[in-house]
């Protein structure tokens, strides 16, 4: 996902190929709630991108979302949130692939850039920093006291 990469943009280019591989239609717009970041209706093989808010993030949790055959509540305006199965899933799923891929090119495993260059949500920030203990341990100093 993120080998010899220049930008977040080439990155987020690579994995909206991926998802059109995967057979989906991704459709770009503007103009949506900020809130919405992308939608997904797997019975119609489409994919609304938010293009003024699309993250790495976003496009990974989608990708396992159609992966692991989700369906049913996975529309953001649906009364859909991280205690949903699915959403749960999909999020620590995520995190777990742009972690390997980012810290396999031995870049910086602070948990506050990786948040903010991949657009992982606020609320996951336990989630990532306990995925982060486990690929490197104590071998940090400032993984040792992480809440």
């Amino acid at each position: 996902m993120l080998d010899s990469h220049d930008s977040i943009e080439e990155i987020q280019d690579d994995l909206i190929r991926k998802i059109k591989n995967m057979g989906f239609d991704c459709v770009k717009t503007g103009g949506l709630a900020p809130q919405l970041h992308a939608s997904l209706y797997p019975n119609r093989n489409v994919l609304i991108l938010n293009e003024e808010t699309i993250t790495v993030f976003d496009l990974e949790h989608e990708i396992i979302h159609i992966e692991e055959h989700h369906t049913g509540r996975i529309l953001w305006d649906n009364g859909n949130d991280e205690r949903n199965y699915n959403e749960a899933e999909a999020n620590k799923k995520a995190i777990g692939r742009i972690l390997s891929a980012h810290c396999s090119n031995g870049w910086s495993p602070n948990y506050y850039d990786i948040m903010f260059w991949y657009g992982i949500p606020y609320f996951l920030e336990s989630e990532v920093k306990e995925q982060l203990k486990i690929i490197f341990g104590d071998y940090f100093g400032e993984f040792k006291n992480v809440q």
